[in-house]
């Protein structure tokens, strides 16, 4: 529940069941998971033999992207800002809800 415009990400929360989604933290979501996919890339690249080179070079395996995620140009440091979505969407169609821990010690405690 978010839209996305072609130069910059707008996301606006919507309110599901009294939890406010926070737009903040479906950002973060997408950039840890951003992070992770290129972590699992960098470590399948280095287990077939690639390493860090100036230009990329299919012979000589070099890329100038085999470095840690804080280290790449931010052109290529950009979330993907549906898959989560999608997971989420998968989830909730499933009959699962997915909450910040926050919101569900507060539900926890008015239920009690």
């Amino acid at each position: 529940d978010f839209e996305v415009e072609t130069n910059e990400t707008k996301l606006v929360a919507q309110e599901h069941g009294g939890l406010a989604l926070d737009a903040a933290q479906h950002l973060a979501l997408c950039l840890a998971l951003a992070k992770q996919q290129h972590e699992n890339w960098l470590r399948d690249r280095h287990g077939d033999g690639w390493r860090y080179g100036v230009k990329f070079s299919r012979t000589e395996k070099t890329d100038p992207l085999m470095r840690p995620w804080d280290q790449i140009p931010e052109r290529f440091r950009k979330p993907d800002l549906n898959l989560p979505q999608t997971m989420l969407n998968l989830l909730s169609n499933h009959g699962y809800a997915v909450l910040p821990s926050k919101d569900l010690e507060r539900l926890l405690r008015k239920a009690t």
